[in-house]
């Protein structure tokens, strides 16, 4: 009983130093400071602006799932994607809280070139910060999308109830007027309440 004892703690003690050293998912996902650098540009602003973009790829490919995973089901799923983009852009772009290295000088063969990048600490205070607000603005994405389609139902039902009761009271006499109307106020309606 004592040998069968101690082989299972053993056991368990080598699993779980096993699944302690090798658990990981990937080494990207490991380092939680990196350093982002954009290409070599003609000039500083063009330098600045491809750093922006790497910088919008790595916290893309870093988070972009985390966040795709929040979608409502009724939220288009190419439409997520598109806003997430532009609200990064749109983060990025403010520098409020990841801020870039100097630009760097370089001599290049046609010239002087310049080079800007972005150290990343994504275990940061600030990352964390620009992944929560992430995550709210999905959820800002997911209202959004069901006000609208509640709005679309409601404008529905009501024409279904008005349309009704006008033909009730004029006991059919304008039933294809009602109709037509009916539809072509609920088809505006919908285009442009549509996402």
């Amino acid at each position: 009983m004592a040998t069968f004892l101690v082989h299972c703690l053993v056991t368990l003690g080598i699993a779980g130093s096993i699944a302690a050293n090798g658990s990981s998912t990937s080494p990207d996902r490991e380092a939680t400071r990196v350093t982002v650098k954009g290409d070599v540009e003609l000039s500083p602003v063009e330098a600045m602006r491809s750093a922006e973009a790497a910088l919008r790829s790595a916290l893309w490919e870093r988070f972009g799932d985390d966040w795709a995973l929040r979608r409502a089901f009724y939220v288009p799923a190419d439409r997520l994607p598109a806003e997430l983009r532009s609200w990064l852009q749109r983060e990025v772009s403010r520098r409020g809280t990841l801020v870039p290295t100097p630009i760097e000088t370089l001599e290049t063969s046609e010239g002087r070139g310049y080079r800007q990048a972005f150290v990343v600490d994504f275990a940061s205070r600030e990352v964390r910060e620009l992944r929560r607000r992430g995550s709210s603005f999905v959820h800002a994405v997911n209202e959004r999308f069901a006000w609208r389609f509640a709005s679309m139902a409601l404008v529905w039902v009501v024409l279904g109830i008005l349309g009704f009761g006008v033909d009730r009271a004029t006991r059919g006499w304008l039933t294809g007027r009602i109709a037509v109307a009916s539809l072509a106020i609920g088809s505006i309606s919908t285009w442009l309440l549509i996402p």
